[in-house]
């Protein structure tokens, strides 16, 4: 299964490099939430394929209805993990694909074909970065420590998400 969704994952990124290198139409779903015509177009490849590849599959995917579908067996897709990034060209923005079997986390792969780096974990495997093993850093010292977060940016919970953050940030 792995080898098949990494070969899928990588076609479906030139799409991908097509739209981060060429002019993208944005539109907005909710009040904050981007979307272009590659991430539908990417995730139309992905659907097709993994429907075609993985009958046994649900396929879940950010830029479609998900209504009825049964949280099983699934595929989930985010076709343009960091669209904000990937309109205004910055590198940090993937494909990210996750695998759940029997109502479980079981896999998970984002593939960045801008910076060709693929990550890659599965339940008791551990995790890898191009094939070769990483892990958690073992530093538990904040002071030596690298920390890192997102910042809340959508709809109308906005203040409310980034309070949160902060609050946690203080108690660090």
């Amino acid at each position: 299964m792995k080898t098949k969704l990494i070969e899928i994952i990588k076609e479906a990124s030139e799409l991908f490099k097509e739209g981060y290198y060429g002019t993208k139409k944005t539109s907005f779903k909710g009040k904050k939430d981007l979307v272009t015509q590659y991430d539908v177009a990417v995730e139309t490849f992905l659907k097709e394929k993994f429907t075609e590849e993985f009958r046994d599959f649900n396929i879940i995917a950010e830029e479609s209805d998900n209504k009825d579908i049964e949280f099983n067996n699934s595929i989930i897709i985010d076709p343009i993990d960091g669209t904000t990034n990937f309109v205004n060209g910055l590198v940090h923005c993937a494909i990210s694909v996750g695998v759940y079997k029997n109502k479980k986390p079981y896999m998970g792969i984002v593939y960045n074909p801008i910076l060709d780096q693929l990550y890659f974990a599965e339940v008791g495997k551990g995790a890898f970065l191009n094939d070769e093993k990483i892990s958690v850093n073992q530093d538990h010292e904040l002071m030596t420590s690298l920390m890192a977060t997102g910042f809340p940016y959508t709809g109308a919970t906005n203040r409310e998400d980034l309070d949160f953050v902060i609050k946690n940030l203080e108690a660090i």
